[in-house]
C-alpha cells in the first residue's frame, strides 16, 4: 500500500485526471443490465408497427366490403412500398440511411408525419372513395420504412421512431377523435 502511494505521487496531476476519466468510464461501460426497460422498449417498437400495421389491414378490410375493386386497389398500395424497398435495398445502393440522426428530431418528426397521415386517411376516406389509397400507400411506406431503417439505425434512433409513432396517435386521437371508417 505504501508503494501504491508513492506511486500515486510520482504522478502528474494530467495522468491521475486521466486515470479518473478512465475509472469513471468503466463505471458506465459496465452498468448493471436492465432487462425490464429493454423489454419494454423492445414492447414499445413492436406496439408501433403493429399500430401502423393495423391500421393498414383495417383499411384494406374496409375497402374489400365496398366492393372487390376497391379492396385489390388498397392491397396494391400495401404491397408497393414493401416491394420498391426491398428491391432498391437488396439490388441497389441508392437508398442509404443517414449515419447521425438526432433522436429528439427523430421523435417529433415521426409524431407530426403520424399525426398527418392520420389525418390524410381520415380525409380520404371521408371525401374520395374510389380513388388511389393514398393513406394505405402512405401507412404502407411508412411501415416499409421504419422495418428498413430498423436494420440500419441505431435502436435508440428506432425506439425514437416508435415513441413519436405512438405519441402521434395519441396526440391525433385526443385532438380529433379515431374514426376511420369508409
Amino acid at each position: 500500500m505504501h508503494d501504491r502511494e508513492k506511486g500515486d505521487r510520482n504522478k502528474s496531476v494530467d495522468e491521475m485526471e486521466s486515470d479518473r476519466a478512465l475509472d469513471v468510464e468503466a463505471k458506465l461501460h459496465n452498468r448493471k443490465p436492465r432487462p425490464l426497460i429493454y423489454a419494454l422498449s423492445r414492447l414499445l417498437v413492436t406496439l408501433s408497427y403493429a399500430i401502423v400495421g393495423s391500421l393498414i389491414v383495417s383499411l384494406i378490410a374496409q375497402a374489400f366490403t365496398l366492393n372487390i375493386e376497391a379492396g385489390l386497389k388498397c392491397l396494391a398500395a400495401a404491397t408497393l412500398p414493401p416491394l420498391v424497398i426491398t428491391y432498391f435495398a437488396l439490388f441497389t445502393r441508392s437508398i442509404r440511411p443517414p449515419r447521425h440522426i438526432s433522436e429528439i428530431s427523430l421523435f417529433v418528426a415521426a409524431a407530426a408525419w403520424m399525426i398527418a397521415m392520420l389525418l390524410l386517411v381520415n380525409y380520404l376516406n371521408q371525401y374520395a372513395t374510389y380513388g388511389i389509397p393514398l393513406g394505405v400507400l402512405a401507412l404502407s411506406t411508412t411501415l416499409s420504412g421504419l422495418i428498413y431503417l430498423n436494420k440500419h439505425i441505431p435502436f435508440s434512433a428506432t425506439l425514437s421512431c416508435s415513441y413519436g409513432i405512438v405519441a402521434g396517435l395519441l396526440l391525433y386521437t385526443l385532438l380529433f377523435g379515431f374514426t376511420f371508417g369508409i
